[in-house]
């Protein structure tokens, strides 16, 4: 008796996934004709955009990166007070849904925001500025909660026989830190 109960709710679950999912799909890519494919492909526009799409993606990630693994590594190997009220604040935004990380620039940063408006500043929030900033806003916790995981279990007896060695800390970052981060 229970387990045909679970049996429904799996056929229920993916008749939902196949009704939400996989059908939108088939029917977006039989609508898809080769010569639309050519002409968006062949169009002048498309290299450019592909180049602007590349630059602002490899910029976002660069940044989210390592603002992450320098505030990872300031938590876990400094004496940093409140280091578990930090990792909370910078994890939340991870729960918030992406349309308010852009509702929230624009009401701060947006050409009559809040910070724009005090400071009489204009960072340019609708273009490079304003994506760079919403990407790093949306990738940053996922980033800052790998890269804090990765810290918080690494092995610390190989730092230990480093400093018994007399290895300075810069040298031990260099030789220990990055290649288990990598």
């Amino acid at each position: 008796m229970k387990n045909t109960g679970f049996q429904m709710v799996k056929w229920l679950l993916a008749a939902y996934l196949v009704i939400t999912v996989a059908l939108p799909l088939v029917l977006l890519f039989a609508n898809i004709r080769a010569g639309d494919i050519r002409a968006v492909v062949t169009s002048p526009q498309f290299l450019p955009m592909l180049g602007n799409s590349a630059f602002t993606t490899l910029t976002a990630t660069i940044i989210s990166v390592g603002l992450s693994f320098i505030l990872a590594f300031c938590i876990h190997r400094s004496g940093i007070w409140f280091k578990a009220m930090w990792s909370i604040v910078f994890t939340i935004p991870m729960l918030i849904p992406s349309i308010s990380h852009g509702m929230g620039l624009v009401l701060l940063f947006g050409d009559n925001g809040i910070i724009a408006n005090l400071l009489g500043v204009n960072i340019g929030l609708y273009g490079y500025t304003g994506i760079i900033m919403g990407s790093v806003m949306y990738s940053f916790p996922v980033s800052f909660l790998l890269l804090s995981n990765a810290f918080q279990y690494e092995d610390y007896t190989t730092y230990e026989a480093a400093q018994m060695l007399g290895i300075s800390k810069p040298r031990q970052f260099a030789a220990i830190t990055l290649p288990n981060m990598r």
